[in-house]
């Protein structure tokens, strides 16, 4: 008998020039590499949330623009990038859902601030200005890993990898730890009782076709893990 396939839900981004969403083929290509099923969950309504939560096995929250900053309890700065409230909305409201239904979700870019901001914590609204330091364009730094992380069986204590990003993590949020660093920046953080993880950088890049061989490891067994992940708890 075929095994089913766990069934991953993606977040797209709005794409108003052409009344319509987008999201890297990246994104897809990995997860279903990985052993999943990639099911896109278009920005159509809070009133589909429970259904997509009785559809779907994990949440992948995938990268997009900034936060509203109001989110997290600050001022918007004008360095800040452009905003979609609609998305905002909607994507707090399946993390609730799927939180409170403890099934895995995995954050990658905005949806590690994403994860961040709904639990409490606080972000950098601009690296540069704040702490001078560059991670947007594809900046290739090393990763320094926790030992007893969700990472560390996956590559061990230093690993290389990219960056697309001009916010990062400010203040952690209550009851998650930090799984890796680059230099000053929170690069991977998981919750410590719930399936729940993310990453600031964008290892979708880094893994198949889109894989930055020179620059460092194949992302392809963390999409394996967190497809596993979705696997076990479809069992239950």
């Amino acid at each position: 008998m075929k095994t089913m396939r766990p069934r991953i839900g993606m977040t797209v981004t709005q794409f108003p020039e052409y009344d319509g969403f987008k999201l890297r083929r990246d994104y897809v290509r990995a997860i279903e590499m990985a052993g999943g099923l990639p099911l896109l969950i278009p920005v159509c309504g809070e009133e589909l949330i429970e259904d997509y939560l009785d559809s779907i096995d994990g949440l992948l929250l995938t990268g997009g623009p900034d936060i509203e900053p109001a989110r997290y309890h600050q001022e918007t700065d004008p360095l800040c990038g452009p905003l979609d409230l609609e998305r905002d909305a909607e994507e707090w409201a399946l993390l609730d859902a799927f939180v409170k239904a403890g099934k895995p979700v995995f954050g990658i870019c905005r949806g590690l601030q994403v994860i961040n901001t709904f639990f409490g914590g606080t972000l950098y609204q601009d690296l540069p200005s704040r702490l001078g330091v560059q991670h947007s364009g594809g900046v290739v730094h090393p990763l320094a890993i926790e030992e007893g992380s969700f990472l560390f069986p996956l590559y061990g204590r230093e690993s290389v990898s990219n960056s697309y990003h001009h916010q990062s993590i400010d203040r952690v949020a209550e009851g998650f730890a930090v799984a890796a660093r680059s230099g000053e920046i929170v690069e991977a953080i998981e919750h410590r009782s719930m399936p729940v993880a993310a990453v600031q950088y964008h290892p979708e890049r880094m893994t198949g076709r889109e894989r930055f061989a020179e620059h460092g490891p194949d992302t392809a067994p963390l999409f394996a893990w967190f497809v596993q992940q979705c696997m076990d708890g479809k069992r239950r």
